[in-house]
């Protein structure tokens, strides 16, 4: 970038150079280039540094996002299956109630509300109470039954040979 020459010149100069009837010598005309290249970089830096602030803003609203989301599902991970489903089966209105707008927090009991709300109407997204048939103990199954099934052995021709 060039230097401007001289002093940057006030508006009431600029304004009577930009009569028509006036006839403006080199050096004036060098001033008011070097000016207005000046104004242009000032307001090529005036919006990278407003773009900066609004990816820097939209980034920031992202976490927060994240954060509330991640704040109402570990709240609702006692009463649905999978806590995503809360977000599947519920309106952006029903959304906003669960986080207080004051604070920007999020309301627990609010989300776990709507979770048991949801289950009134969908009791296939409840979480289940009792654990699995596999998670029960050896000790429990019936005589007769083993907890891995036993492969047969393989033929081979030592076997046959032997007579097995």
């Amino acid at each position: 970038m060039t230097e401007p020459i001289g002093e940057p010149l006030d508006d009431a100069t600029i304004d009577e150079l930009a009569d028509d009837n006036v006839m403006i010598d080199a050096r004036t005309a060098k001033r008011l280039r070097s000016e207005a290249q000046r104004l242009r970089h000032r307001l090529r830096e005036a919006e990278a540094n407003r773009q900066a602030a609004e990816d820097a803003r939209a980034g920031d609203l992202a976490k927060l996002a994240n954060y509330e989301h991640r704040a109402v599902e570990q709240a609702v991970e006692g009463v649905l299956a999978d806590p995503s489903d809360l977000w599947l089966h519920t309106t952006e209105e029903q959304q906003q109630a669960w986080v207080d707008q004051q604070f920007g927090e999020v309301i627990p009991d609010a989300a776990r509300d709507a979770a048991r709300a949801l289950i009134e109407s969908r009791p296939h997204l409840a979480k289940r109470t009792t654990p699995p048939p596999t998670d029960r103990p050896v000790e429990s199954l019936r005589p007769g039954t083993s907890p891995e099934q036993t492969k047969p052995a393989t033929p081979s021709w030592a076997a046959a040979l032997r007579g097995h």
